[in-house]
């Protein structure tokens, strides 16, 4: 019987379990791919391939990836909970109410972005103005400078 060429197919990452370990702790931190295939040591491209495998291995190890995300997730926001409940501030309170419910987000579903290219000069705020003018909410100037519809009062 013939041997099969090539590299022979591998039934899961070839990490230890101390990478693996290590890279699961990372994804709870909010971790990206790339971020994860660069502390494997791996190109993204191969880690986008690892991840569209299917053997069972790969599958497990992924899945983990993913909990371990969800959990750093619900972390955060156990985080963001406590600034709105206990410190009262309301835009943490904003911010868990858009995550549940898309009509306390409409500011940002209605909110456009305009990219305008100036080399400078005076008339630059009247270009601005006029923008903001056009928008039905907020025009935020990189500056920090809002025009137009201006933001709650934190009252």
């Amino acid at each position: 019987m013939a041997k099969s060429r090539g590299r022979p197919k591998r039934r899961k990452p070839p990490l230890s379990d101390e990478q693996v370990a290590e890279l699961l702790r990372y994804a709870g931190t909010g971790a990206n791919d790339r971020m994860l295939a660069e502390a494997a040591g791996v190109a993204p491209s191969t880690w986008s391939t690892w991840k569209g495998r299917a053997e069972k291995g790969f599958r497990e190890f992924f899945e983990k990836v993913e909990t371990a995300r969800a959990k750093g997730d619900i972390a955060l926001l156990a985080v963001v909970r406590r600034a709105a409940v206990k410190d009262g501030d309301w835009k943490a309170a904003r911010y868990l109410l858009a995550c549940r419910h898309r009509e306390f987000s409409e500011r940002h579903a209605h909110q456009q972005q305009v990219q305008v290219e100036h080399s400078g000069g005076p008339d630059i705020m009247a270009v601005l103005r006029e923008a903001a003018a056009a928008a039905p909410r907020v025009l935020s100037v990189e500056n920090g400078q809002t025009l137009g519809m201006p933001e709650p009062d934190a009252d």
